[in-house]
């Protein structure tokens, strides 16, 4: 169950950030745009302090073709040790803030797509138990349009709505999985071939566990169509029993789904069988 407060602060931080830009001083040439970085950093970091370093590493192209689905790769290095909390920011988007994630296992590297709207930097910043941040950057050209042209910015909910899929690898050196929630993501932002604006309709929330043990969960703005996340992380095989995907959209709606792990070799594909796949409506 999802709380009101967390729910409430998490569409606040999206508020405050859409909006940070516009308390940046505004250059004196109107054709030069101000930087909205500073403000961003000082509103999701906070006074912690910041490290440019290479134990954080961003995989993007330089130049996204499809600017509603840029692929975006984080690798993390060991030397971080424990890591509190992984933010994705990119912030020439409306929701400039992608995804915060609060890791319960150690990740070696985490993937997505996401959409962008116009040319900029994609930004991982990595915050350590020792409450610094380490902060990495990649520019990723677009020709824009990723969060509000019709057809990019998310569509209809079709007959597959709802449903996850997952696959998992187990290895000795690191273990993978990757799961796929079908849902249209739709920005707000959009309108249809008859002009009439596309209400948001977006994943907000996602929670991940094996067995007993949460693996982590995630809070995140609207990305690509059908989202996918592939999740390379260390972690002890045993752990890795019955698999629990759930999700939370901005409609109040709760999607979960479960397998049954059927294989344990090391170094195969787990055969995930799925136990259990729901819909709940209305979820506060």
């Amino acid at each position: 169950m999802i709380s009101r407060f967390r729910q409430s602060a998490w569409l606040g931080l999206i508020a405050l950030f859409v909006f940070v830009p516009l308390s940046v001083p505004q250059a004196a040439d109107k054709s030069v745009q101000a930087d909205p970085w500073p403000a961003l950093r000082d509103a999701l970091l906070g006074e912690g302090p910041i490290l440019q370093d290479r134990l954080v590493f961003v995989v993007a192209p330089k130049i996204g073709e499809d600017a509603a689905a840029v692929p975006v790769k984080l690798n993390f290095s060991p030397e971080l040790g424990q890591v509190e909390e992984i933010l994705v920011i990119a912030e020439n988007n409306p929701f400039p803030l992608i995804a915060r994630i609060e890791p319960n296992i150690r990740f070696i590297s985490f993937s997505l797509r996401i959409r962008m709207e116009k040319t900029g930097p994609i930004r991982a910043a990595v915050r350590t138990e020792d409450g610094i941040w380490h902060v990495a950057q990649r520019v990723v050209k677009v020709t824009g349009g990723g969060c509000s042209v019709a057809g990019a910015a998310g569509s209809q909910r079709g007959r597959r709505h709802g449903q996850v899929n997952a696959t998992a690898f187990v290895r000795m050196e690191g273990s993978k999985l990757r799961f796929q929630l079908v849902h249209p993501m739709s920005t707000g932002l959009a309108k249809d071939k008859a002009g009439n604006q596309i209400p948001p309709d977006y994943i907000r929330e996602i929670d991940v566990r094996a067995g007993e043990h949460r693996l982590f969960r995630m809070d995140i703005s609207p990305i690509s169509t059908n989202p996918t996340f592939t999740v390379k992380m260390d972690v002890d095989p045993a752990i890795l029993t019955d698999l629990v995907v759930s999700a939370v959209d901005t409609n109040g709606e709760r999607y979960a789904s479960e397998w049954v792990m059927m294989s344990m070799e090391p170094g195969l594909e787990l055969l995930l069988q799925e136990r259990n796949q729901a819909n709940l409506s209305s979820v506060n």
